[in-house]
């Protein structure tokens, strides 16, 4: 599957299977957002996705609100 224009929006992606979704979805030509509460490694993961060529941004904290996602990020529109 090629991800390629589509922002993938990955919580806990610092470390363990998140970080592996994370670097999936960089192979797969997805950019990602790398939501992780410790900062390092959050930075850590985003560095490795833009390696793999994706553009990565690390978000050092999740907050479940419409509003506070990424700007460049083109998540889908609040369900109904």
């Amino acid at each position: 599957m090629e991800l390629q224009g589509q922002t993938a929006i990955v919580t806990g992606a610092g470390r363990n299977i998140g970080r592996a979704i994370a670097l999936e979805l960089a192979g797969m030509s997805a950019d990602v957002v790398v939501a992780e509460v410790d900062r390092a490694t959050g930075e850590r993961t985003a560095e490795e996705v833009r390696k793999r060529g994706r553009r990565a941004m690390a978000w050092p904290r999740w907050r479940a609100r419409w509003g506070s996602r990424p700007r460049w990020s083109t998540a889908s529109p609040r369900p109904r």
